[in-house]
């Protein structure tokens, strides 16, 4: 079976020349049916070619790099053994308020019914 990343990979293939054949046909469409007198047409002829010739050019200047950091097949690995994405400290805000600091920068009184603003 395709990892995702194939997978991805190949539909985006796919709907790139979907969008160039699609654009080809209205300019085609726009010159021979029209005589060229659909502005509109050819404009989004045009549009379409450039879209799916860039997401071509994007997929196989990407190729088959391999994913970012933390992005990769057991990249929540970790996570799950520290108990979620939080990692074993908590979030930022639950260490701020281990410190005394509420979490939340710029309130005298970061509880819940706070505002934040001054009285």
């Amino acid at each position: 079976m395709p990892n995702p990343r194939q997978v991805h990979s190949g539909a985006t293939r796919v709907l790139s020349f979907a969008m160039l054949a699609i654009g080809g046909a209205l300019l085609v469409q726009a010159i021979a049916v029209h005589g060229g007198s659909s502005v509109l047409r050819v404009v989004l002829g045009i549009l379409f070619l450039c879209g799916g010739a860039g997401r071509l050019y994007v997929e196989t200047r990407r190729g088959d790099r391999p994913a970012p950091a933390g992005r990769g097949a057991g990249a929540d690995r970790g996570a799950r053994e520290t108990g979620g994405e939080r990692g074993a400290e908590g979030t930022h805000a639950e260490r701020g308020a281990a410190h005394g600091r509420g979490g939340r920068r710029g309130t005298r009184n970061a509880g819940p019914r706070s505002s934040g603003r001054r009285r």
